[in-house]
């Protein structure tokens, strides 16, 4: 892998000509970032006597406005783009090595096949099922995810989708916002978060602070998985169910926490909506492919669903299943908001600084916590 690339010593001309080529740059220029665009001039104007900073080596696309303070705090150096990765920028960045794109990046074998030299994606994302993983094993390309960065502000989502759900809070808006309704409560007696059965589906690192949370609320919790943590059978209130079926017959509120594969894509279908309690709700924050949407939105409308909370749906950032919930006022929907905070989101560009410099000295240790492909 290329980590940087030295120019040879210049001539006494050099210092004269990158102040001309510095004071050229455009604060307005639409894409690349300005200490990105500096190291280029400085290249433009022969400083030979200059060293590249290695991170010029990796570039980062989707960073969007809000977000280019935390990606220059840790990443300074490298090349920052607001667009999305396309055929187009990568051949204006094709000799970079390392490639970190957002989740909604058309990560693509044709795109990926312009960079000259690649070694590495390291995508801005816990999970990593919109990387072409066969493409790059076979090609040597090395793939990263940020594990754990997003832990805890994903289960607060999920819980405030568990408890808003119990609450009936969608439907109490509703009401309160319609003026013929007349505040009529009485269709809204809602559940007390300790007299419900809470089924976790994945206990990971996400589906376990889950398990914490609602153990800490006094909640009754059952989880499964296919690699069960024993440690969470300490908990008050947990027990694993004996399988997924059981799972869901236990469920009154069942809450999604494993990954995107071939496995799990649509586990959640007609079959299991109704293997829950009736009137149970569903909650997903983990990835939309694995829930069939058209199931849900049957089952709501046959009322074995109560609700259904989503944070990520196929499809996205255009999600063609949207129509299926319009006008359902016992539905919650955000646009993968769990993780877009300020804190998660800092946490986004110092993960993604660790595996860029450990990919660009060498860390194995640091490489291999994060490493997927």
């Amino acid at each position: 892998m290329t980590s940087g690339r030295p120019r040879e010593k210049g001539s006494p001309g050099d210092e004269e000509a990158i102040e001309t080529a510095v004071a050229n740059l455009s604060d307005d220029e639409p894409a690349l970032d300005r200490g990105s665009r500096s190291q280029k001039a400085f290249a433009g104007a022969s400083c030979s006597a200059c060293v590249s900073d290695p991170r010029d080596d990796a570039l980062l696309t989707s960073v969007p406005e809000q977000e280019r303070s935390f990606a220059r705090d840790h990443l300074d150096g490298a090349r920052i783009e607001r667009r999305e990765l396309s055929p187009e920028l990568a051949r204006e960045h094709a000799e970079v090595s390392i490639l970190s794109p957002m989740i909604h990046d058309p990560v693509t074998v044709e795109t990926l096949e312009i960079f000259e030299d690649l070694d590495a994606i390291v995508t801005r994302s816990d999970g990593y099922d919109h990387l072409p993983s066969e493409w790059m094993r076979s090609n040597d390309v090395q793939g990263f995810h940020l594990d754990d960065y997003a832990t805890e502000s994903v289960a607060h989502h999920a819980m405030t989708f568990i408890l808003a759900s119990l609450r009936r809070v969608p439907e109490g808006m509703a009401m309160t916002l319609d003026e013929d309704a007349g505040w009529d409560r009485s269709t809204l007696m809602n559940r007390h978060l300790q007299d419900a059965t809470i089924g976790v589906l994945g206990t990971g690192k996400i589906g376990s602070r889950v398990v914490e949370i609602l153990s800490t609320f006094g909640a009754r919790v059952r989880g499964h998985d296919i690699d069960p943590d024993s440690s969470l059978e300490q908990r008050p209130g947990f027990a694993y169910a004996d399988g997924l079926e059981d799972l869901l017959r236990d469920s009154d509120v069942l809450t999604v926490h494993v990954p995107l594969d071939e496995t799990t894509e649509e586990l959640i279908g007609e079959r299991e909506l109704n293997k829950l309690p009736e009137g149970a709700v569903l909650v997903n924050t983990a990835r939309g492919g694995i829930v069939d949407q058209q199931a849900v939105a049957d089952a709501l409308g046959e009322e074995q669903l109560a609700g259904y909370a989503a944070d990520v749906l196929p499809g996205e950032p255009d999600p063609p299943d949207l129509e299926l919930f319009s006008g359902h006022d016992r539905v919650m929907l955000t646009p993968h908001l769990a993780a877009y905070d300020e804190r998660t989101t800092n946490a986004r560009y110092e993960y993604t600084a660790r595996v860029v410099d450990a990919l660009l000295g060498d860390d194995e240790k640091t490489l291999r916590r994060f490493r997927v492909i």
